[in-house]
């Protein structure tokens, strides 16, 4: 029986991996081992005869308190015990867990595949203390990003799979949001701002989302917005920073006399589930947060902000996936003024395009390995 060792640690990798390891979940003649650290062994629980979860030591991340790290002689036991036929792996952006799992399997000539779910820091996701190694393959969500990784990665091959997360929500989202948009359209009363934890990742930047946010809410005033604001913390962040900056709000219209009358607009904390904000009447602003794919792909209105933002922050596609871009004030208008339901513009694999992709991409592997190639 062929074997596959899964591993993944962040939100957004656990994400784009989590559908293929629920495929295999149901393949009986595929055994699937798991090494899953951080959100992702929270995220991806499927439970089957031929999945097995796996478990290390693990260690602080330097500078990053709230991301996991693995014990590397804990990777390579693991490696040399189950003996993997394919290294299967996310990719983290701090965690050393995938590439330290890329790196051993390289070394002892287990074939590596990743999938990849951003665009950007291509080579850097598979650098550890300097030494870059890289998988054998990598899958890719679409033209640009095979482009940009192959530029970096010259030695990988890069497949275009899709990505087979979003294909999932548009799948599963749709008939929610065709009987949402079916009933009678109020206006817009509840925006969701979704944090990318720029000021710890990036502290040298000077615009992250605590600066702009009193911008925006002032902007969204003048444009005439009256309803929620709900702030979505990273799934890395720390909460407290975000309350105290409600707090800060809500004491400024308190002793602004302009604000006697109950305010326009309302701030929270975001408390939603996920499934909870993909079925909501809402619109989603943010920098260039995967969220903001998620959202548009099942037919939320989504925004980038990017007004007075350099333009090194921002790497996704946006309007290939129907992301709006806001760089101008008069642009806060166009937010205001959405419909808080509309169709899905994004262009996407289906589902099972994507996992057919994948499939045929990792029989080549095992029928390689087999006759030794």
């Amino acid at each position: 029986m062929k074997s596959i060792l899964f591993v993944a640690h962040d939100p957004g990798g656990a994400n784009v991996i989590k559908p293929v390891i629920e495929h295999y979940a149901k393949h009986n003649h595929i055994q699937s081992h798991c090494l899953l650290l951080g959100l992702a062994a929270e995220r991806i629980t499927p439970q089957s005869p031929t999945l097995h979860y796996h478990y290390v030591r693990t260690i602080a991340t330097p500078d990053f308190p709230n991301e996991l790290s693995a014990e590397p002689s804990d990777i390579i036991t693991l490696l040399e015990t189950i003996k993997p036929d394919v290294v299967f792996t996310a990719t983290s952006f701090n965690s050393n867990l995938e590439r330290l799992a890329v790196r051993f399997a390289n070394e002892r000539g287990i074939p590596t595949v990743s999938i990849l779910d951003f665009w950007s820091n291509y080579a850097k996701r598979f650098t550890l203390d300097g030494i870059v190694s890289a998988p054998q393959m990598l899958l890719v969500a679409d033209g640009r990003m095979k482009q940009e990784a192959e530029a970096e990665l010259s030695g990988t091959t890069v497949i275009i799979s899709g990505n087979p997360h979003l294909a999932s929500i548009t799948a599963k989202y749709a008939e929610a949001r065709q009987k949402a948009a079916s009933q009678i359209q109020a206006p817009l009363s509840r925006i969701r701002f979704f944090c990318e934890n720029i000021r710890h990742y990036y502290p040298d930047k000077a615009v992250n989302e605590f600066s702009i946010m009193p911008v925006l809410l002032q902007s969204l005033t003048e444009a005439g917005f009256h309803g929620e604001v709900l702030i979505r913390p990273h799934p890395m962040e720390s909460h407290e920073p975000w309350a105290e900056e409600i707090r800060k709000y809500e004491l400024g219209i308190i002793s602004s006399k302009r604000f006697a009358a109950k305010p326009a607009i309302i701030v929270r904390l975001d408390t939603a589930t996920f499934d909870e904000v993909l079925c909501d009447r809402c619109a989603a602003v943010g920098f260039t947060s995967m969220a903001l794919l998620e959202t548009a792909s099942v037919g939320i209105p989504t925004f980038s902000y990017q007004i007075a933002v350099p333009d090194d922050y921002f790497w996704l596609p946006f309007e290939e996936y129907g992301i709006m871009r806001l760089r101008r004030e008069e642009d806060i208008a166009h937010l205001v003024m959405s419909s808080p339901l509309q169709n899905s513009t994004t262009v996407l694999k289906t589902s099972t395009d994507a996992l057919s992709v994948i499939d045929a991409a990792l029989h080549h592997l095992f029928q390689a390995r087999h006759h030794g190639i």
